[in-house]
């Protein structure tokens, strides 16, 4: 597993000296990011290939990644969980861009555009326990998510306005994804805080 492969890594660095004990936590949860979004960097583009829609999952990659580090979103309990969400997700994604680009239908990709794009708006920056975010940070993030969501259907009406529509099949699944993510995030931390509240009543 990708945690597994970073402990040992940041083990080997803190047996030969390069770094302390105490930083090994934060080297070893550095390594774990690099790694799982190379192995999801790889898994996009062998789905690109594979399904000759290369260049468009290189910029879906790239521009969900963005929108996800600012916006934030659901996150699995279990490594494993996570794995396989991830890849079922990115799979849907490379599929509806097959099925977008060869439909023609551009009013189905406006429509993701105007359905998700609010969610996004609305729910974004959304933190997780795990890693909260300072007041500061979340009026930041936030800024920096909308305008993110709104560049990008300004970008995607530009695209479509000069003939280049393969931003037009890329930008919407990035933003429905992201927006379906922290839809389920806000859900789940709702869940969690009734339960919190309850509980609290009881005793």
């Amino acid at each position: 597993m990708i945690s597994s492969a970073a402990k040992r890594i940041c083990g080997f660095l803190v047996c030969a000296g390069v770094v302390s004990q105490e930083e090994s936590e934060l080297y070893e949860y550095g390594f774990f990011l690099l790694i799982s979004r190379a192995v999801f960097f790889v898994l996009v583009c062998t789905l690109g290939l594979l399904c000759d829609l290369f260049w468009e999952c290189i910029l879906f990659y790239l521009h969900f990644s963005l929108l996800r580090g600012y916006a934030g979103g659901v996150h699995a309990s279990k490594e494993s969980i996570c794995t396989f969400w991830t890849t079922f997700c990115f799979c849907l994604a490379v599929a509806g861009m097959g099925w977008l680009r060869s439909s023609g239908l551009s009013a189905i990709a406006w429509g993701m555009l105007l359905v998700f794009g609010p969610m996004v708006w609305i729910f974004s920056p959304l933190d997780v326990p795990e890693k909260p975010l300072t007041t500061s940070e979340k009026r930041r993030y936030g800024r920096i998510s909308k305008g993110l969501v709104l560049g990008s259907a300004l970008i995607a009406i530009f695209a479509a306005q000069i003939g280049f529509p393969l931003l037009l099949w890329v930008i919407p699944w990035s933003v429905a994804l992201e927006g379906l993510l922290l839809l389920a995030g806000f859900l789940k931390q709702s869940r969690s805080q009734g339960q919190q509240k309850i509980f609290r009543n009881l005793t």
